[in-house]
């Protein structure tokens, strides 16, 4: 599963949700809000980079736990027989 989902889905995931939390709030019309309020700018970046980075995280976690506990249950948690027969 990382194998596939790093490189290409977890890049272009991560891309359109760190996008979308700039640009859906000033799609929504509530970017001039938050902007007006007391916070600033710079707080507002911070956040927003927070949110996308825990969502970088939980994606991966995400997909590590997904694909270890497909594995056990298809595979066991057994040795298992390898391609080359090992």
């Amino acid at each position: 599963a990382l194998v596939v989902s790093i490189p290409l889905f977890l890049p272009l995931t991560v891309g359109v949700v760190a996008g979308d939390t700039i640009a859906g709030e000033a799609g929504l019309g509530t970017l001039r809000y938050l902007l007006v309020a007391p916070a600033g700018r710079v707080r507002l970046l911070v956040v927003k980079y927070v949110a996308a980075a825990v969502f970088c995280l939980a994606a991966t976690l995400t997909v590590v736990v997904v694909g270890a506990l497909v594995g056990l249950a298809l595979f066991g948690a057994g040795p298992a027989t390898l391609l080359s027969g090992d």
